[in-house]
This record gives structure tokens, C-alpha cells and sequence, in this order.
């Protein structure tokens, strides 16, 4: 009865509309990495408060939108899926996920420890 409570009301709420956009069901069970500063860095990609340049003009901390690139707004999506500087640790990133994607729908148990594989730039992005 709670949970249906709860999403009934994630579902009506206007605000937090990106972190919807990403978990649109509800749930008691939150599972997070066992390494703590990626669980860190999630939960702050979710809430938008990553320190990207995206993020913290907007709160009126830095002049400009744009990151070091000076392409486009900096913010997560942009990092992780459009931004040239980042294109070798995007590759590597998608490379993992979908070698997770596939063991995980041949051994539905399979657990991956990719915490020690991530390249060392894709975590000084996050952090």
C-alpha cells in the first residue's frame, strides 16, 4: 500500500523530472556499488549536483554553462555521451556495459566487479 502511495505520487510530481526520466518506478530496495565513491557519485549525478559547470552556473558559482571543450553545456549527459574530450573513456564505458549487458542475459546471477577497471579519468569526471 505504501509503495503504491509513493508512486503515485512520483508520478504526479513536477519537479525532479530527470532523475524520473531514469527511475520512473519506486522501490524499497536500493542497491548501491560497494565502492562508496561511486555510490556518492551517482546519487549526485541523480540530484544534478555533480560540481559540472552545468550544474554549478546554475547556481550562479561559475560564469559559464560550457565545460573545457567549449562545445555544449557541461553536464552529465553531455560528458558521459557527446563530449569529444571524453570519446576514449566513452568507448571504454559503453565496451564494459555491454559486455555486462550480455553475460547478464546469459547468467541472470552474474555480478561484475568493474569497479577496479574503470579508467582513472572517467572517475576524476564523476567526482
Amino acid at each position: 500500500m505504501l509503495l503504491k502511495s509513493w508512486q503515485r505520487k512520483w508520478n504526479e510530481e513536477n519537479t525532479r523530472r530527470f532523475t524520473y526520466s531514469l527511475i520512473s518506478a519506486v522501490s524499497a530496495k536500493v542497491v548501491f556499488p560497494n565502492a562508496l565513491n561511486i555510490g556518492v557519485c551517482y546519487c549526485r549525478m541523480l540530484l544534478h549536483d555533480i560540481l559540472l559547470n552545468g550544474d554549478v552556473f546554475r547556481t550562479g558559482i561559475s560564469d559559464k554553462p560550457q565545460g573545457s571543450c567549449g562545445q555544449d553545456n557541461e553536464s552529465v549527459a553531455h560528458v558521459l555521451l557527446h563530449c569529444n574530450k571524453y570519446s576514449t573513456e566513452r568507448n571504454v564505458m559503453i565496451d564494459t556495459l555491454t559486455h555486462v549487458w550480455h553475460c547478464s542475459k546469459k547468467h541472470k546471477k552474474w555480478k561484475p566487479d568493474i569497479t577496479n577497471n574503470f579508467p582513472t579519468v572517467g572517475k576524476q569526471i564523476l567526482i
